[in-house]
């Protein structure tokens, strides 16, 4: 694979990562209640951006049940085989 072709595919990985991140973090806020518009707006985008990916491993990964209620282990999921595709990549 050109060297070039594989920086863009990590660069791209990275910032899906950043992403992912960002929506883990703000689905707290959004699930503790404080759901200010900003906050809101911003959940959409990555909702959007992001879904796409975590849908197929949702329907594949059942939600692990808590005291607090259940917690969706695909964010997590997504996120090691994201970082696993990079250290493949890294390896090419």
């Amino acid at each position: 694979m050109p060297e070039e072709i594989k920086e863009i595919i990590m660069y791209l990985l990275r910032i899906f990562r950043w992403v992912l991140l960002a929506r883990i973090i703000l689905s707290f806020f959004r699930s503790a209640g404080q759901s200010h518009p900003v906050v809101s707006e911003i959940y959409k985008y990555l909702y959007v951006l992001t879904e796409p990916l975590l849908k197929p491993l949702r329907s594949a990964i059942p939600p692990v049940r808590s005291e607090m209620g259940y917690i969706d282990l695909s964010p997590l999921a997504l996120l090691l085989i994201l970082i696993l595709v990079e250290r493949v990549l890294m390896g090419l």
